[in-house]
């Protein structure tokens, strides 16, 4: 049941406004109306290659918004396919990114980030029709474990 006078949106406006007031957000700023870049972004998407089910997949969707550049980069580092959903469904549903052999670390950042085209990086294909992808992970069913404290 939904609880009255709260919305999704609602929602929305008191964490972005929570984000701001406790200084949780890194560049870009303000937060509204976007999904929010945070600190701990990228230690976060350090965890990633720890995960059984990252270390299975072959195939990994991450979406192309900025809190998940590092989660990117962690992929195609690991010699796994990228899915990155088209931002505004401009042309097909996703680009599957391959980067290309022996790339550099420094050409993984640029594949994992919108500075340069894909294509010109590494091998892109437009994903646009219905298809079947087995053995799958995408950052919705991420399951990060806590960090460890070594005090503990």
């Amino acid at each position: 049941p939904r609880a009255v006078g709260v919305s999704k949106q609602d929602i929305r406006e008191q964490i972005w406004g929570y984000m701001e007031s406790q200084n949780l957000a890194d560049f870009p700023r303000p937060v509204h109306h976007r999904i929010p870049n945070f600190k701990g972004a990228s230690h976060a998407a350090e965890q990633l290659p720890r995960l059984q089910a990252f270390k299975t997949a072959r195939t990994i969707k991450v979406n192309p918004d900025a809190p998940q550049k590092s989660a990117r980069f962690f992929v195609l580092e690991s010699k796994k396919t990228l899915l990155v959903p088209t931002p505004r469904l401009r042309t097909g549903l996703f680009n599957k990114i391959t980067p290309p052999p022996g790339a550099t670390k420094d050409i993984l950042r640029k594949c994992a980030t919108s500075q340069v085209p894909p294509e010109r990086l590494g091998r892109q294909d437009r994903i646009s029709k219905t298809c079947s992808i087995g053995n799958c992970l995408t950052s919705s069913n991420w399951s990060v474990p806590a960090p460890v404290d070594p005090a503990r």
